[in-house]
């Protein structure tokens, strides 16, 4: 029903969604969730057809056609819909009319005739119903006056009456109390079928109590998580580079030469020479302001020379004056060059403790 595949949007100078892949099927849910600033919501209102973003890169599918390439009326007459997370008031339009328009819109897209009166305010009760809307909240301007927990309710009313085939539901629980989110969520299920998909957006458990998702999407910073998990540390560099302290980190491990592993790949795939090098990348981004003591603890064992040379030379290159290095090994001659001292161990004691050089 819907494909995006590496989708990127930007509002002026500033990229929000980067590389965004996601497929739904019809009878699916899909929740998704992540933090504030995660591109969550700009994803919805790039799929609905919202011009303030601009799409940079990539393609989305709906239904087999291009969706980016129709008008915002024409992705509605198709059968898709945006549930707001801050519905707007209109004043001097009644719900009553307003939807009556909008079904009738539908209708004339898919070429049927309009709704008798009585066939339309039979439909409205039997929608309202769903979401218990109470009556009285139909013959006034369309969102004018309601409460937060109306206008959600209103929100599903008017998904419940144009039935489309894709739902997106933009945080439709927040400021909602328990009762309220139980029978707005309630309405959503009712709603659903195997014809039909919902995507729902939101940042709390407790919506997916009552809306049981076929799946759960992660949001962060324009990604999807398991997207991140394919990048190399090299490429989160970059996109980690607001962030200073995961930056740091995946710095020191591109130090010590790692910047082509995938930030996924399980530690068990690791070779032993790239298991060394994660080890002391795990020190290194330690490194304090003042005095420091790393403790490696045989960071070349079970290493290929390649690898050996690569992790001697990093130690050399990222410790200073301020930090004192203790390295535990077997074999000496494998760090003789950057020693200033020597202590020998056996049964527990020192038995030795040379200048290096000596």
């Amino acid at each position: 029903m819907l494909k995006v595949e590496n989708l990127h949007a930007s509002v002026g100078d500033k990229e929000i969604l980067k590389g965004i892949n996601l497929t739904v099927k019809a009878g699916e849910v899909h929740a998704i969730m992540g933090p504030n600033g995660s591109g969550k919501s700009t994803l919805a209102s790039v799929l609905a057809g919202n011009e303030k973003f601009a799409v940079t890169e990539g393609k989305v599918e709906f239904l087999g056609e291009d969706l980016l390439s129709l008008p915002i009326e024409e992705r509605s007459r198709k059968g898709l819909f945006l549930g707001f997370q801050y519905p707007v008031e209109i004043p001097g339009v009644t719900m009553a009319n307003f939807m009556k328009l909008a079904v009738n819109e539908q209708r004339k897209s898919r070429g049927e005739e309009p709704l008798t009166p009585a066939e339309y305010l039979r439909m409205m009760r039997e929608k309202s119903a769903i979401v218990e809307l109470d009556s009285k909240l139909t013959s006034r301007a369309v969102n004018e006056g309601f409460s937060g927990g109306e206008k959600k309710k209103n929100e599903i009313f008017q998904m419940a009456m144009l039935d489309p085939k894709l739902a997106i539901l933009d945080e439709t629980d927040s400021g909602l109390d328990i009762d309220a989110l139980r029978i707005v969520a309630t309405g959503v299920t009712r709603l659903h079928t195997e014809e039909n998909a919902t995507v729902v957006i939101t940042h709390y458990q407790r919506l997916l109590d009552y809306i049981v998702p076929d799946f759960v999407h992660v949001l962060y910073k324009g990604k999807i998580i398991y997207e991140i998990l394919e990048l190399t540390i090299e490429e989160c560099m970059y996109f980690f580079e607001a962030i200073p302290k995961i930056h740091r980190k995946l710095k020191t491990l591109f130090d010590v030469g790692l910047g082509y592993v995938k930030i996924g790949q399980p530690a068990t795939t690791l070779s032993g020479g790239e298991a060394q090098r994660v080890k002391l990348a795990n020190e290194l981004a330690k490194r304090g302001t003042g005095k420091t003591i790393y403790i490696l603890d045989e960071p070349l064992g079970g290493v290929d020379p390649a690898s050996r040379d690569y992790i001697l030379k990093t130690i050399l290159k990222n410790f200073d004056e301020n930090a004192t290095l203790l390295i535990s090994t077997h074999m000496i001659s494998d760090i003789e060059k950057i020693l200033d001292e020597v202590i020998f161990i056996d049964g527990g004691e020192i038995i030795l403790q040379e200048n290096a050089d000596e």
